[in-house]
């Protein structure tokens, strides 16, 4: 478990994080989206967020802050362990 800490950076991390919340907001998006037939021309992402659900907004503020929170603590912990590893 040592080697496996010591080995263990931030970028490393940020990648396997952002994957995984990238993942739940696709499968959150679907689930909880309507699907609006629309030409490929009118999608820009301002008309995209202007047609999310109620249900989108909150889970996306979630997921969002979520996110925030755990890239935040894990910076925190990982500067942590490398000075006690050190």
């Amino acid at each position: 478990m040592r080697n496996f800490l010591e080995n263990w950076n931030y970028k490393k991390h940020a990648v396997t994080i952002t994957g995984l919340y990238l993942g739940a907001s696709i499968l959150g998006n679907a689930f909880f989206g309507k699907k609006i037939p629309e030409d490929e021309k009118s999608l820009n992402p301002v008309a995209v967020c202007k047609k999310l659900t109620k249900k989108q907004w909150i889970f996306n503020g979630i997921l969002t802050g979520m996110y925030c929170i755990d890239m935040s603590a894990t910076y925190c912990v990982l500067n942590y362990f490398k000075k006690q590893f050190k």
